[in-house]
């Protein structure tokens, strides 16, 4: 099972894929503008996807293994979808002038 997070990238307004079972390191960077996420950060959100990954796997295990009905789950974020909310929290977006 392969995990991909969509990552916002609000220094540059892009968005971009990290694919989480290809990654060795606990980095997290854009590739469009090279902002790094801090050490932190990055390590929680890198759990957050290994226990999303753990639990669809799990999921599956059930359903193969114990013959219980199959699911799987995405997830979804978007309160900070959309520029006017990521300012008033601070961020700043790429056509924001200096």
């Amino acid at each position: 099972m392969a995990v991909t997070a969509k990552i916002k990238c609000f220094s540059c307004d892009s968005t971009f894929d990290y694919y989480f079972f290809l990654r060795k390191d606990e980095e997290i960077k854009c590739p469009h503008c090279c902002t790094q996420m801090d050490e932190q950060s990055a390590k929680k959100v890198i759990h957050a996807i290994g226990e999303f990954a753990d639990t669809n796997a799990d999921l599956l295990k059930y359903a193969t293994g114990l013959k219980e009905p199959l699911f799987q789950f995405d997830l979804t974020v978007n309160y900070l979808g959309n520029k006017k909310l990521a300012r008033m929290h601070g961020f700043k977006c790429s056509d924001d002038s200096e």
